[in-house]
């Protein structure tokens, strides 16, 4: 994952260790994924929410999803990775805002007609 460690949708590592029960990642601080953020920011239905809210919520879900686009570009492009396991538990919220991408244990080296 070394080669992850340039891309700004990627938490940055800062060290592992582990014992003889777990393997531990110290890594940048992300506290919120997708899955919380939805929930806990926007209780209300589209129906319920003012014309304002409701194009707010829409500019927020356009900006979240061009962040995952930009994401997944840059992981295929500065990695080489394909990552497999997309899903909100696996798509964090930097302090910025941001999207962070997490948990490649699945993930593949994408083969190129270059690397050959």
């Amino acid at each position: 994952m070394n080669k992850l460690n340039q891309s700004n949708f990627v938490p940055k590592v800062y060290g592992t260790f582990q014992n003889d029960e777990a393997i531990f990642i110290l890594m940048e601080l992300c506290e919120e994924d997708i899955d919380s953020f939805i929930d806990s920011y926007y209780e209300a239905s589209l129906c319920e929410m003012t014309e304002k809210e409701a194009q707010n919520y829409k500019n927020t879900l356009k900006f979240v999803m061009a962040n995952i686009v930009q994401g997944l570009e840059d992981i295929h492009q500065k990695g080489n990775i394909l990552h497999k396991d997309i899903k909100p538990k696996n798509l964090l919220f930097d302090s910025k805002r941001y999207i962070k991408i997490t948990d490649f244990g699945i993930s593949e080296d994408i083969i190129t007609e270059n690397s050959h």
